[in-house]
């Protein structure tokens, strides 16, 4: 018997994966991270890169946060425009979520509310 056999029977049944970094959980996260995540002022001054799901009306922002109130911000910001990110009005935790509120203004001095989501993992994964 050759002498690495033992040693490629011992791996196979431990396994050898490697230690990997945990993602961050809701109990982590802060609304700064989530707004810095969602790009505001990058995605929404071009409205037309806003895709939105027919489905639920939502949209993703970044890797990891969603807009839950997608179809209300893109009837927003194609008739009054994006100027600013104006405050954060309220946060919302649960065990594996975060929701932040944040008030946005348009060009015209029009405000609205979007509702931000995120879980701490890629959009589409875990």
């Amino acid at each position: 018997m050759k002498p690495w056999f033992p040693l490629l029977a011992l791996l196979a049944l431990v396994g050898c994966e490697t230690p990997t970094k945990p993602a961050a959980t809701a109990a982590n996260l802060t609304p700064e991270q989530v707004l810095a995540w969602a790009k505001l002022d990058q995605t929404l001054v071009r409205p037309r890169g806003l895709v939105v799901a027919q489905a639920d009306g939502r949209a993703s922002l970044g890797e990891y946060v969603t807009l839950m109130n997608g179809e209300e911000a893109k009837r927003f910001l194609r008739k009054h425009g994006y100027a600013q990110t104006l405050r954060t009005v309220a946060v919302r935790r649960t065990a594996s979520t975060i929701e932040v509120d944040v008030e946005i203004a348009g060009r015209d001095g029009q405000k609205t509310i979007l509702t931000l989501y995120a879980d701490g993992h890629k959009q589409g994964i875990g």
